[in-house]
């Protein structure tokens, strides 16, 4: 695959470049995407820029963004839901206003996580059944990320896929597909079609699964433990058709200035996609 249009980044990996700045920054280096947050300094998604202002900044920099990262905690205990929605819809509305493609759906991810397997996903499966109209109503899609770490509710793809099927909204939501968070899973099987996003980061830090945080998540090299270039391949061979989105949360990643992230970037794309 040496589509430069299908590849993204996600602002995690500069948090500090303007969105202006980091939109020019990903055209420059030929990719089509990039996804925003609303977890970086200021909770702020688009440095408080008004929707038609991002949209026509995207669009004049031919970037598409593929997502907001992230609506949290998605699939909480029902009692939560009412906040989840108010939280989801002012994103959806915003996420329309900027052309954005998507919303990320993050799990509980909690040591104190208390649910057994059968609630979690009786939860999980009600937020989707709730979630469904407001993203059909916006014209977004919903993808929801399954976290490999040992405390999060939803660890597994396949869990996540279920519940897709379940609430009736399989138009509307599909999985990301997470290089990291699939290694630290030990979950075998991909679901390429079923697969809205991927995201790509590598650990060269020799790590039981169960020691790697996010911190540990780097640009992918030849040094990758988690085996990204094999992902990779598994899900093009697959027949997946969709982006992939640098997701790097290290921070001797962010602390690079423009000129070392773009090399790096550019020498990982080639040993990913060459």
């Amino acid at each position: 695959m040496t589509d430069f249009k299908r590849i993204g980044l996600n602002r995690i990996a500069s948090p500090e470049m303007s969105l202006e700045d980091y939109l020019q920054f990903a055209a420059r280096l030929g990719f089509g995407g990039i996804e925003l947050r609303n977890d970086l300094p200021g909770g702020l998604i688009a440095d408080a820029l008004d929707g038609r202002r991002v949209k026509g900044l995207a669009d004049r920099a031919g970037i598409r963004i593929l997502s907001i990262n992230a609506l949290q905690r998605f699939n909480d205990k029902v009692s939560m839901q009412q906040v989840l929605v108010d939280n989801l819809t002012s994103m959806l509305e915003y996420g329309s206003s900027i052309g954005a493609e998507a919303v990320v759906l993050c799990p509980v991810n909690d040591a104190e996580e208390a649910r057994a397997h059968d609630q979690v996903m009786h939860d999980t499966l009600r937020a989707l059944e709730t979630f469904g109209p407001f993203f059909r109503k916006f014209g977004l899609h919903g993808f929801i990320e399954p976290l490999g770490f040992p405390a999060c509710s939803l660890r597994f793809k396949r869990d996540a896929i279920a519940a897709i099927d379940e609430s009736g909204f399989s138009d509307i939501f599909a999985v990301v597909h997470d290089t990291f968070h699939h290694h630290l899973s030990g979950e075998k099987e991909f679901y390429p079609d079923r697969t809205g996003l991927v995201h790509l980061s590598g650990v060269t830090t020799d790590k039981a699964p169960s020691q790697m945080t996010d911190g540990d998540r780097v640009l992918v090299t030849g040094e990758d433990l988690v085996g990204n270039r094999d992902q990779v391949r598994t899900l093009v061979d697959g027949g997946y058709t969709g982006s992939f989105s640098y997701e790097p949360f290290s921070a001797t990643i962010q602390r690079l200035d423009a000129e070392r992230l773009r090399d790096g970037l550019s020498a990982s794309v080639a040993y990913l996609f060459s």
